[in-house]
């Protein structure tokens, strides 16, 4: 009898752990591919045409997100980096920043492949 409530209570606390750790795992997952939808859906915003103020603020907020959503991901934090210091310099070629966003796009896109 001892058994039996043993391995009842037991299950039940297994389960729910395993139900909140992949709650969790498809959450954080969920967030990192929302930052990426941002991303993408608002690159255009380094072309030298017009464009909306509210598409360089989303980008922009994406981009700072990258550093805490893929804190666990060094790929992505290098490519970051770099993308950084190809805006940062002013000198630097439109056609070298596409190349750094580029970069940083397959960085983030291979954590899923």
């Amino acid at each position: 009898m001892l058994n039996i409530l043993a391995a009842a209570l037991l299950s039940g606390l297994v389960a729910t752990w395993v139900s909140i750790w992949h709650r969790n795992r498809q959450q954080v997952r969920d967030t990192k591919i929302r930052v990426f939808q941002e991303l993408l859906g608002n690159r255009y915003v380094l072309l030298p045409a017009p464009h909306e103020s509210a598409a360089a603020a989303a980008f922009n907020s994406a981009v700072n997100q990258i550093a805490v959503v893929f804190h666990d991901c060094d790929s992505v934090l290098n490519a970051l980096r770099s993308f950084h210091e190809a805006i940062v310099e002013p000198a630097t070629s439109a056609d070298l920043k596409n190349k750094r966003l580029l970069e940083l796009f397959k960085s983030i896109a291979n954590i899923w492949l």
